[in-house]
């Protein structure tokens, strides 16, 4: 699968994704849902405050490998980390 965009004006798919090699492609769409919304979130907040207003982002998708390695929960794979779609 060949991903068109990995970015919006402030955000990029790297930021919402630990690893791409580890993420399963078929849902991509997740992934540029979330980098929507924030982009959506930071224009509106800097439009609000008259000011940019920078979001940073510290979590998004962990493949289970990293997630379990990193990971003080008792069950790493129940992680909001770790998408799991059917």
């Amino acid at each position: 699968m060949i991903i068109p965009k990995t970015r919006t004006r402030n955000f990029n798919l790297h930021e919402i994704i630990h690893r791409l090699d580890k993420f399963d492609l078929n849902h991509i769409g997740i992934a540029y849902i979330a980098m929507g919304y924030m982009q959506r979130l930071r224009d509106e907040l800097s439009e609000h405050f008259k000011k940019d207003i920078p979001l940073k982002i510290t979590s998004g998708f962990r493949d289970l490998e990293y997630n379990a390695s990193i990971s003080k929960a008792k069950n790493p794979n129940n992680s909001f980390h770790v998408w799991k779609i059917s």
